[in-house]
């Protein structure tokens, strides 16, 4: 009986972070990403929460372990990182090495479930926060790749324009 309830609150809290704001404002693939990542964890807790009346106390004991293991929070915390890597995605796109921290960051918390170490959004912030570092560093030398303005004239960051 208690396995049912702390299953129920799980699905719960579940269902209250598939229906946040937060989510439902990140990009449509990104959201559908972290939904279907949910509806996973639901349907495990489902299959639990169906098999608990035939357990053993074992049985029970291991499902207790496994709710313990189970972290909702994971999810609050993965839509914040991927709402941060939303914000840094116009700064990460003329910056490769800004580019490549940023997609590490967001393929890792889409890979994060409930039941997910917390190590996996640690690593993920870790790459958001070099992404970041990546940018800031870029805007603060000026950059350092050439770009083309819209009259064809080269900036080198020299300060002295040339014509191609």
């Amino acid at each position: 009986r208690q396995l049912h309830r702390q299953i129920a609150g799980l699905d719960r809290r579940l269902t209250r972070v598939e229906g946040s704001h937060a989510l439902s404002a990140l990009a449509d693939d990104t959201e559908q990403a972290v939904d279907a990542n949910i509806e996973n964890d639901r349907t495990v807790l489902a299959t639990l929460d169906d098999s608990v009346d035939a357990m053993a106390p074992a049985d029970a004991k291991a499902a207790r372990r496994q709710l313990r293991a189970f972290h909702v929070d994971n999810y609050v915390r993965v839509v914040a990182i991927l709402r941060r890597a939303e914000g840094l995605a116009a700064g990460a796109a003329t910056v490769p090495a800004a580019q490549a921290a940023l997609d590490q960051a967001v393929a890792t918390a889409l890979g994060i479930t409930a039941s997910s170490p917390r190590s996996a959004s640690r690593d993920a912030r870790d790459s958001l926060d070099e992404a970041g570092q990546d940018i800031d560093d870029d805007s603060s030398t000026g950059g350092t790749d050439d770009s083309t303005d819209d009259t064809g004239t080269t900036d080198d960051g020299s300060g002295d324009d040339t014509t191609p």
